[in-house]
């Protein structure tokens, strides 16, 4: 009987040290997680509008309770003082979970400059090739003006997105989450 309380004992000393060590361990990194997340984001806004000196957040000013849901951030592209573009965060629902999505627009243009998945956790060989350039750059100069549309053929219309192959659910959410900035876009921005 002894022998049984003292194992109980050393398993919860044991037990104790080791919760506290993944504590502290959890402390320690956090706030670097929190940077290189905060990077990433950066690097996304840039890399879907590389034309501009300035990056602002402006999401209070835009977004409010009318507001789609999908639409999490606003942020606006400047050269000088002059707006010159608007980069949405969107997380429209994928088939595994949310699809965080930047979205990037040209307000001279009136048309869609690039979009970049920050993250998602769709299913790995299918779902996740919404990450793939060659799926990105269907999205690239498509006109706001126009719904886009998902299709499993060649796009006969402009404003088309051909599915990824065994992944339409993924790709109607990303292109929901486009759709959602882009009305956006054309309520607040469109000429």
């Amino acid at each position: 009987m002894r022998d049984i309380i003292k194992l109980g004992v050393y398993l919860l000393i044991i037990g104790a040290l080791a919760g506290i060590g993944v504590a502290y361990v959890n402390n320690a990194t956090e706030p670097i997680i929190t940077e290189s997340a905060a990077e990433e984001k950066i690097a996304g806004l840039k890399e879907v509008y590389p034309d501009s000196d300035k990056i602002e957040d402006e999401t209070d000013k835009y977004v409010n309770s009318s507001t789609p849901s999908e639409i999490k951030e606003v942020n606006v592209a400047y050269q000088g003082t002059k707006p010159v573009g608007v980069i949405y965060t969107v997380e429209p629902k994928g088939y595994s979970g949310p699809i965080s999505t930047v979205v990037g627009f040209d307000i001279e243009k009136q048309e869609i400059t690039r979009i970049k998945i920050l993250s998602q956790s769709e299913t790995p060989g299918l779902g996740d090739q919404c990450q793939a350039p060659w799926f990105l750059e269907r999205f690239q100069g498509k006109k706001a003006a126009q719904p886009l549309r998902v299709t499993k053929q060649e796009p006969a219309e402009a404003n088309e997105i051909v599915a990824i192959t065994a992944s339409t659910i993924t790709s109607e959410a990303v292109t929901h989450g486009v759709n959602a900035a882009r009305e956006h876009f054309l309520d607040h921005f469109g000429q």
